[in-house]
């Protein structure tokens, strides 16, 4: 295609997560196509995982990886943040800004604003969790109906994030499309527990959002059998968690680990569990299913579209019950835990794919850089320094 070539810097906050996952995908792929992308994130979160794709993503961004500190509450840092978000991009003759969650959206949005760029914003759930009568709901809203002026396009990653957006804060007035999130054909390869897998897995961010405490909840009303469980990830509230399994007497029966590759926490446990109060459309749940291990979840967010004709085994949110009575019954039964696990591997399988999430994301960069009326001068001045360098070389 011919016309200026995308140069894409990725935004986000914290570098965790189904966000990380996503920016990760989207940006190496990107690169292997030819794309100069590069990404700008916190740099507070360093654990081993989170450095060793940071180094992954050194590797393919020509644009680089750019990271320093970005509080996770509004406050008068936002301000310098989004002006750093625009010294770097400008500085790198960026043409595309794509922000990813509710604190990059808006660094993206403006350190954009009046420098001609397509800008584009992916929310991840992020503001979206919060209450529309909260007052951290209020401000987060207020400013998601402020950014839209700003937005070429928000992309959801599922039809419940753009609905949910509609019911809070109002049908869009910017274009928007829904592109779900995809997974690689590696990644349909079949995980199997190792020999010491313990009963049952949580993998995911150490959040009270994330229902950690309903699980340790439920876990607990499995006595007097011996089961066991690995939590596998970091977060604000493991202290919390870690102290109610304590309080719990489950210190014993529950090993905690640091973040790893999900194909490798896979075998630490025999049945995930992922007890959300909320979430957008994870990837976590994406990666369990297509591996054919079997998965206790919840009905929120995304969910129900990935599992589809099979969603009427979700449970409900915060309910300790149904999470245990759900628990025991796999454990007790893995055979056809299993087998319907499989199952809805095979449901899955080529309706999520890296692939076309990548390339209808990248063709909306290509249309606002052929229709959008940039200031097209430094761009083409690149272009013409890129053309000169290469004449150069065949001289």
């Amino acid at each position: 295609m011919t016309g200026i070539s995308p140069r894409v810097f990725h935004c986000l906050r914290a570098p965790l997560g189904g966000v990380l996952r996503h920016v990760r995908d989207l940006a190496t792929t990107q690169a292997r196509m030819g794309i100069d992308v590069g990404v700008i994130c916190d740099s507070v979160a360093d654990t081993p995982f989170v450095r060793s794709v940071m180094e992954e993503l050194s590797e393919h961004c020509t644009l680089g990886v750019h990271r320093f500190q970005m509080k996770r509450m509004p406050g008068y840092g936002d301000i310098s943040a989004a002006l750093r978000v625009r010294r770097i991009a400008d500085s790198h003759l960026a043409n595309i800004l794509h922000g990813h969650g509710a604190k990059g959206g808006a660094y993206a949005r403006l350190a954009a604003h009046n420098q001609s760029m397509g800008v584009f914003y992916t929310p991840h759930g992020g503001s979206l969790h919060f209450s529309a009568q909260s007052p951290a709901g209020k401000i987060y809203f207020a400013a998601e109906r402020l950014l839209e002026r700003w937005t070429d396009t928000i992309i959801f990653e599922s039809r419940y994030g753009l609905d949910t957006y509609i019911s809070k804060i109002g049908r869009p007035k910017c274009p928007v499309r829904v592109i779900h999130n995809g997974l690689t054909d590696d990644e349909f390869e079949p995980v199997h527990a190792g020999p010491e897998a313990a009963n049952f897995l949580y993998l995911g961010e150490l959040r009270r959002l994330k229902g950690v405490d309903v699980f340790l909840k439920a876990l607990a009303r499995q006595a007097p059998r011996p089961v066991r469980a690995v939590i596998v990830g970091s977060g604000p509230d493991e202290h919390a968690f870690r102290s109610l399994c304590g309080a719990l007497d489950l210190q014993d029966r529950v090993t905690f680990k640091a973040p790893m590759p999900i194909r490798e926490a896979l075998k630490l446990g025999r049945v995930m569990v992922m007890p959300s109060r909320a979430e957008s459309f994870p990837y976590v749940v994406l990666e369990t299913v297509a591996a054919a291990v079997p998965l206790i979840t919840t009905r929120v967010g995304g969910i129900p579209e990935i599992f589809g004709d099979q969603n009427h085994c979700l449970i409900a949110p915060d309910d300790v019950e149904a999470l245990a009575a759900a628990m025991a019954q796999a454990d007790q039964d893995p055979d056809q835990a299993q087998h319907d696990a499989r199952e809805l591997a095979k449901a899955l399988k080529g309706k999520f794919t890296l692939s076309i999430m990548v390339d209808e994301i990248t063709a909306l960069y290509r249309k606002i850089l052929s229709s959008k009326p940039l200031k097209k001068t430094k761009y083409e001045d690149l272009n013409a320094t890129l053309e000169d360098q290469s004449s150069n070389k065949n001289a």
